[in-house]
């Protein structure tokens, strides 16, 4: 029995430690953007080992959209680590000539 107990501890443990590691946000941006781009800058996103979904909603009429993307830390194990940083995000949005507006963390409904 104590077996199972210290087993079911270490499960909810390990399961709170790694939804502490995941966030997600919502990118607000402007300017037009095509069909094309919209999936260029999902797969340049998802290139990224720490960012495990990236979607682009985009209205067309009013040339505004939103990203969201949830990003999963991963462990620093010793050797040359460079973090992931939202300023990162806000450059690729930059980089297909996109206004970002605002970002936010989110919480995903799972």
């Amino acid at each position: 029995m104590k077996k199972l107990l210290l087993l079911l501890l270490v499960f909810c443990a390990s399961n709170s430690f790694a939804q502490q590691n995941k966030k997600s946000y919502q990118y607000i941006f402007s300017g037009t953007l095509l069909p094309e781009t919209k999936t260029v800058i999902e797969q340049h996103l998802k290139r990224n080992t720490e960012i495990t979904e990236a979607k682009i909603k985009y209205k067309t009429e009013k040339e505004m959209g939103e990203l969201i993307f949830t990003v999963e830390q991963l462990p620093n194990n010793g050797e040359e680590y460079k973090a992931f940083s939202l300023s990162n995000v806000k450059a690729i949005l930059l980089q297909y000539n996109l206004s970002p507006l605002e970002i936010k963390e989110i919480t995903i409904q799972e």
